[in-house]
Order: structure tokens, then sequence, then C-alpha cells
């Protein structure tokens, strides 16, 4: 199967989305109007209940667009990525960012976000001229309170960044295939990595084993420096070993994955383009877990613990094996999460509310 540039996943993660609103729409009309008037308030009050150290839920802005990443460093510096702009959370309030790119202007299209350091964080984006066939994508960098220059680069889009240290970031992406003829064969383009040094980001060659027909790469997470996993056009996991990519046992079931997660390489989470299957790999192979009768419709991932949101708002958790129970932490479908540290985590609704998760740090 071939996905296209970020921008169609983005879409694919909006069905999701709304194909969560759907289920939820119908399971609210089989509880009865007990339910429903339950519902409602919780709307109309823009509060929510719950024991776990989860806060009250709280409207990022004015802003209509469904929120499609969260990357927080901590609970002083979080990235709130929208299509068409990015908030900056500091000192417990949310600002927006004035991003324009010299040749641009302000024509992007924010794809992920990724904050390794306190004071650090990197924004990937794609960027057009009006030129469908001309790919391009922005890397930006926000450091100590200012975004610095952007680099760009061309004849690629970039989905998916992630970021070990503020000096060791992959970017994983696809590079187009040429202009098709009616006699040229269907191609589906070259997967890409680009990689940042903390003074540059530098596209790799064209890794071994891989052809037109290979697809793109559009979703990755790093627990370290020796594991590196991503998800590719045909939906399946693959390591990223320096230069090469090793495929991961199978995804079972659905294979159409497009969203992973690791907490450490034995403890992966990748969800499927429908949000009704969640596949958890332990370090040597996948199997589909039965975590929710609702839709899901995203996952996360802290040091330790993996997390998975719903339609409905709730969130389960794992730390590998079982399953905690849904905790409802929002009134509308979990559209993100990011969970930094064992103790902090953000999550955003379909409704553009977001959460906060803070536990007592340990002695």
């Amino acid at each position: 199967m071939h996905r296209a540039v970020g921008w169609h996943m983005n879409a694919r993660a909006r069905r999701r989305l709304s194909g969560a609103a759907l289920v939820a729409s119908v399971a609210l009309a089989l509880s009865g109007c007990s339910g429903a008037n339950t519902a409602s308030s919780n709307r109309q009050s823009g509060t929510h209940i719950d024991s776990t150290g989860w806060s009250q839920q709280q409207k990022f802005s004015s802003l209509a667009e469904v929120p499609q990443d969260l990357a927080c460093a901590g609970p002083d510096l979080c990235l709130a990525v929208f299509g068409s702009s990015v908030l900056i959370w500091k000192a417990g309030h949310w600002s927006k960012s004035s991003l324009e790119v010299p040749g641009l202007g302000n024509n992007l299209e924010f794809q992920r976000a990724t904050c390794p350091t306190s004071t650090e964080c990197f924004v990937v984006a794609s960027g057009s001229n009006g030129s469908l066939r001309l790919a391009r994508t922005v890397f930006l960098t926000y450091r100590n309170g200012v975004w610095s220059s952007p680099t760009m680069l061309t004849g690629s889009d970039y989905y998916g960044i992630t970021c070990l240290t503020a000096t060791d970031c992959i970017a994983v992406g696809w590079i187009p295939p040429p202009i098709p003829t009616s006699k040229s064969p269907a191609l589906s383009g070259l997967p890409a990595i680009a990689r940042y040094d903390g003074q540059s980001w530098t596209q790799e060659p064209q890794l071994p084993g891989t052809s037109e027909r290979t697809g793109g790469l559009f979703e990755a997470t790093c627990t370290g420096s020796d594991f590196c996993l991503a998800t590719d056009g045909g939906g399946d996991a693959l390591v990223i070993d320096g230069s090469s990519l090793k495929v991961t046992q199978p995804f079972p079931g659905d294979t159409d994955e497009d969203e992973v997660a690791c907490a450490n390489p034995d403890l992966c989470l990748a969800l499927n383009a429908g949000g009704f299957e969640i596949s958890v790999f332990d370090g040597s192979r996948w199997t589909v877990d039965s975590v929710d009768p609702n839709a899901l419709t995203t996952i996360g991932c802290s040091p330790t613990t993996c997390y998975a949101g719903d339609s409905n708002g709730n969130l389960e958790w794992t730390l590998g094996g079982s399953w905690s129970k849904p905790t409802k932490i929002g009134s509308s479908a979990i559209a993100a999460i990011s969970c930094p540290e064992i103790s902090f985590c953000m999550a955003a609704t379909s409704k553009g509310y977001y959460m906060t998760m803070t536990l007592p740090a340990p002695d």
C-alpha cells in the first residue's frame, strides 16, 4: 500500500477520530437517557472526575482544529502541534507561535514534534510553494525560548521525528517517485531517513535493499542509540539499525499500523488505522491485545509505561502483560498523549481540550 505525503497521514488520523466519534455516538445512544444527560453535563461544565492525578480538562484556545501531536519535555515545556500552528506550554500557560519560513511564508503543514530536553524542542513540517510535486520538509528548532533559523530539505517529505538528545535526532519520511507516465509502472517512492547531529540535518543516502516500490516511513520512536522503531507504507514495523532497516516479526491481524510508541526495547505499542486493534511488542514478537471495546485513538509511552486512549475519553495503561481498567480523563476522544516522565503526562482531546497528570516524584 502506498501512503503519499505527510498530510495524507493527517487525514487518516482525522478519519480514525471521526470513526471513533461515530462509535461513541452510537454507544451513547444505546446507553439511554441517563448516560446522555451525564455526557451533556460533562460537556457543559468542561470537567471530569478521576482519582489518578489527572487535572480537569481545559481548552487550548479558540482554535477549532484537532491537536494532532503533543510533545513534552516535562511539566515546564510542551508543544501542541496543529495543522497550521504550534502552541507552546510554559509556566502553566499556552502561547501561539508565529512561524514563517523564507520562500514559504506561513504556508506550512505542521506534522510532529519532539522535546528531548527541558529547553529544546524540534518540529517537522511540510512546506509548499504551490507545486504539489515538489516535496519540501522544514525542520524548526525551539531553543531557550527562541525559534532558530529553519532547515529545509527539498525533494522529500518527512512525517515522523524523534530525539534521544538535543544532538541525536532522526526523522523518517518519503521520497516521492518520478511523475508517472502511461507506460511507467506504479511506484511507491523511497523510504527516507534524516539525522540531526546538533548542527544540521542531513538526509541519508538510499537505504540498502530499498527501491521505488518500497514506500515511505511514517512514524518513529527511539529508546536508545541502539533501538529505533518505525512503521512503513505497508504497515510493517522496522528496526532502524544505523543506515539499514530490518523488519521485525510481522504485525498479527490487521497490518495497517500507522502509530508506534515504545517505553523500552521490550515494550512497544502499534495502533492500526481503524483503532480497533493494538499490537504489543515484547522485544521479539508482536501480539494483538484486546484492550477496550471502544475505538482506540492514540498511544504513548513513558520510560516505563505505555498508554492507550479511546473514543470516549478513557485511558488505559500497561507495564507489559495485563492492562489497567479504563480511566475517564476527558469528555471526548483522546487525540494525543505525551509522557516524558514517569510522573508527568499531558493528553489532548478531539474537542480541543487538554489535561495533565502529575504524580509525586519518587524518593
